[in-house]
């Protein structure tokens, strides 16, 4: 009966088929949602991109979002004609495009980005306003045809009215978000066919592709909407501009306040005394130039700094100023004038103007290098800006002659300045000479790191050039990728010890150079060659020497230090193209280690092809704490007196005892450890401080103050973190012996072991079941013995739990004595 039944019905269903138009086929309705996650303010909802096809379960009034009761359903509908996408998109509200948010801060994504990006896929099922299962329609079919489109629109029923119908309603809605069903099967354009090849070739897949464009939208600035920054910037240069050309000589102490707003000089270290106060000058700048990020379009959203540099004149200088810290007084001082000349500005609260801020800061937390930060606001509040304006005073190349400036030579004698920088430690090893200018003592060590911060200063322009002269335009896109990086690691954002964003640059202009990629590559294989380049190469025994520019300065390059002698001075080494600057020196070894570290991972993720993590969220979305990153921690209390042995090595960092201090623990707890740690770093050092104009900074800077803390971290190897017994060299072997019993003094004895075998080794004694604490004895004993550090000066942490640990052992150790 039943099989009868449905054979009537099927000779039914053919009948009216002969005399019917085919019906349409079933549609499945969708209604996209974006969310897009806006930092700590939530998600956001984004309006749904309105369609003219039906009424929707959701009606868009006022851009705002009004659930209905109408929901569409299969039976009794018919398909819409042409007249029908008219009527509904004459009719229907449309989406407002034009909503954007005029704050720079970018934490929310434009409307019209998301939906060009959301038009992409707009024909995938899941995703798209609907999808029509089987064959496409026949009136999109004919639509589809071209000139033949009137023909076979009539083939199928289709009246060529229709599709002119059809054809005015997409011209309707040219500039909208809407999209007739003929554009979404149409063929792919040779702009997205384009698009696809350089997916495939370019990057690592579509994705990820799309994930990077969308990061690069949120953290990339909006430079067209910087009016007021670019008006201040103009107005620093006319109010610079405008000083005298004359130049005016006058002495310097460390008590020196200036008559212009009470301005202190920013001599952080080797300040002169009352007794020999320091000649100083200052007259109108020889240039002021924008240098850095800004210009390269390279900036990031959570470091907004447009760096300028006031070029001091020639006449304020003399030939020999480079020694005993002179450079660097007559550099604070003159950055304290143009502070004081640039607080009269307006937009800095001059004459009762808008309020802005200026303080004095550090490159990298550098105490020989001081900046003036600058926060303009508008007076009359009409505009705004997020970004701060660093100034930094700089000198021609020709100023100094580059070969007494080389990592080998000395540029601190044994006189008053390296007495005074002595005396800051406690000590008086460097008794006072007189005027030892012209020559230095055989016994004189070399001064690598004051040499090359002199360097620096010389070349702001010259590095400037060189990166623009790269002509690379995924450049810009892949600075800011890297940085990011080095951001969500805490080795960025200008902090002391880590890569500056600069040499982050420059290192992606000497892959350029070097053509290691060629210049047509996309940012995401640029960033990609960075981290190949930081993973595998080793800058602490064959460091990087970029291409040489002849137009740096006219000195023969035959003076040039050789790569030996930069290795010899510094533990890291990157010269840029003038061959006597170190744009790594203030790297030290360990921090480079942890920055190779997570280069290699960053590199296994990039090529993982299993697609088993999130890389795009493992490299740039993920922060990478320091502390959850290592298994114990080694904090120490730095004072300048633990450089009292190390005097020689101090003057060679111009005094700076903190950096001094940070390389000198790193290395002993490396050298101690052995391979019980695979890594040892320490961690990034805060943010360069800040003080306002009129306060010393011997009450904010930490090595002017003298007391500050650093941090080390310890990645153990679990197989030998924990062994009692360091084996040492055999006894045979005298030179290796005598080191390290030097090194481990009483703790290093001769023993013999079960295998015969004579050696030096050190035996630690550790509590049953603790063995974790062997780390912590280690580390306090080499601590102790090579650089004086009292005992509570030194904490180590070798295990969160320790303190349960320990009292889980004692209740044990009770219970067992009880029972």
């Amino acid at each position: 009966m039943c099989c009868a039944i449905c054979r009537a019905n099927t000779q039914h269903a053919t009948q009216m088929a002969v005399h019917a138009p085919a019906p349409s086929p079933p549609a499945i309705f969708f209604v996209r949602f974006s969310f897009v996650v806006t930092g700590a303010m939530g998600p956001s909802l984004h309006k749904p991109r309105a369609r003219a096809s039906r009424s929707l379960p959701l009606s868009l009034h006022a851009n705002t979002l009004t659930p209905t009761n109408t929901m569409p359903t299969r039976k009794g509908k018919r398909r819409r004609t042409a007249d029908d996408v008219a009527a509904t998109t004459t009719s229907q509200p449309q989406p407002d495009t034009n909503d954007s948010d005029n704050d720079n801060s970018g934490d929310v994504v434009n409307d019209d980005a998301f939906l060009q990006l959301a038009a992409a896929d707009d024909s995938d099922e899941e995703e798209g306003w609907e999808t029509v299962t089987g064959a496409p329609p026949p009136a999109m079919t004919a639509m589809a045809a071209g000139a033949a489109g009137a023909a076979a629109a009539s083939s199928f029923g289709v009246s060529a009215a229709e599709v002119e119908a059809e054809a005015a309603a997409r011209e309707t809605r040219k500039g909208s978000v809407l999209r007739s069903r003929a554009e979404v099967y149409a063929a792919p354009t040779r702009d997205e066919l384009e698009s696809l090849r350089e997916t495939e070739q370019l990057f690592k897949n579509n994705l990820f592709r799309l994930q990077l464009e969308q990061l690069l939208g949120e953290v990339t600035v909006a430079y067209d909407k910087e009016t007021f920054l670019e008006q201040t910037l103009h107005a620093i240069k006319a109010a610079l501009d405008k000083l005298p050309a004359e130049v005016k000589h006058a002495s310097l102490t460390g008590e020196t306040v200036l008559k212009s707003g009470g301005v202190v000089p920013p001599v952080v270290v080797a300040r002169p005394s009352p007794e020999q106060p320091a000649r100083v000058a200052f007259g109108r700048p020889a240039a002021v130039s924008v240098v850095g990020s800004y210009l390269l379009h390279a900036v990031n959203k959570g470091d907004r700094n447009v760096d300028v540099v006031v070029q001091m004149p020639a006449d304020a200088l003399q030939p020999k100023d480079h020694l005993n810290h002179r450079y660097y007084h007559k550099r604070a001082y003159y950055l304290a004038k143009v502070a004081a000349r640039l607080a009269k500005l307006p937009a800095f609260g001059g004459s009762s103007g808008g309020g802005g801020t200026m303080s004095f800061s550090t490159v990298q937390d550098d105490p020989l290098r001081p900046v003036l930060v600058l926060r303009p606001k508008d007076p009359k509040g009409r505009h705004k800006t997020k970004f701060s304006i660093c100034v930094h005073v700089g000198i021609s190349a020709d100023t100094f002659s580059l070969r007494k400036l080389a990592p080998d030579c000395n540029g601190v004698r044994r006189n008053k300045s390296a007495s005074t920088v002595a005396a800051a430690m406690g000590t008086n090893d460097y008794a006072a000479d007189a005027d030892a200018d012209d020559a230095a003592a055989p016994q004189e060590e070399p001064t690598p790191h004051y040499n090359n911060s002199v360097l620096a200063d010389m070349f702001y322009v010259q590095h400037m050039r060189t990166i623009h002269a790269c002509k690379a335009p995924a450049l810009a896109e892949a600075a800011v990728l890297l940085k990011v990086w080095l951001g969500q690691r805490e080795m960025g954002r200008e902090r002391c010890g880590t890569l500056s964003g600069f040499a982050a640059t420059m290192l992606l202009v000497h892959l350029l150079q070097s053509r290691s990629v060629p210049a047509g590559v996309s940012s995401y294989q640029l960033f990609r060659a960075a981290m190949h380049a930081l993973a595998h190469g080793d800058w602490s025994t064959a460091g990087i020497q970029m291409q040489h520019d002849p137009d740096y300065h006219d000195t023969d390059m035959a003076f040039a230090p050789s790569m030996a002698t930069f290795h010899k001075a510094f533990e890291v080494v990157f010269v840029d193209p003038s061959g006597f600057v170190n744009l790594a020196a203030g790297l030290n070894l360990a921090a480079y280690h942890r920055l190779r570290h997570e280069a290699t991972i960053a590199l296994a993720l990039l090529d993982d092809s299993t697609n088993s993590i999130d890389t795009f969220s493992a490299l740039f979305l993920q922060r990478v704490d320091f502390a959850p990153t290592f298994d114990n921690q080694v904090r120490v209390v730095l004072t300048p007196t633990i450089a009292r042995r190390y005097v020689p090595r101090l003057l060679a960092r111009g005094g700076d005892w903190r950096a001094f201090g940070t390389s000198l623990v790193t290395t002993i707890l490396r050298r101690s450890l052995g391979d019980r740690a695979v890594l040892v770093a320490p961690a990034a050092g805060p943010s360069a401080s800040r003080w306002p104009l009129t306060a010393s900074p011997t009450e904010h800077h930490p090595v002017a103050s003298g007391r500050c803390e650093v941090a080390v971290g310890l990645l153990l190897d679990p197989d030998h973190a924990y062994r009692l017994v360091d084996v040492g060299p055999p006894a045979d072997d005298d030179a290796a012996a005598a080191a390290f019993a030097n090194f481990w003094g009483s703790k290093a004895a001769l023993r013999r072991f079960q295998d015969g075998s004579i050696n030096q080794a050190v035996v630690w004694a550790c509590p049953s079941n603790r063995d974790h604490v062997v780390i912590r004895k280690v580390a306090q004993f080499a601590l102790s013995r090579h650089a004086s550090f009292e005992s509570r000066d030194v904490a180590v942490v070798c295990h969160p739990l320790e303190p349960m640990l320990a009292s889980t052992t004692t209740s044990t150790s009770n219970s067992s004595t009880s029972s």
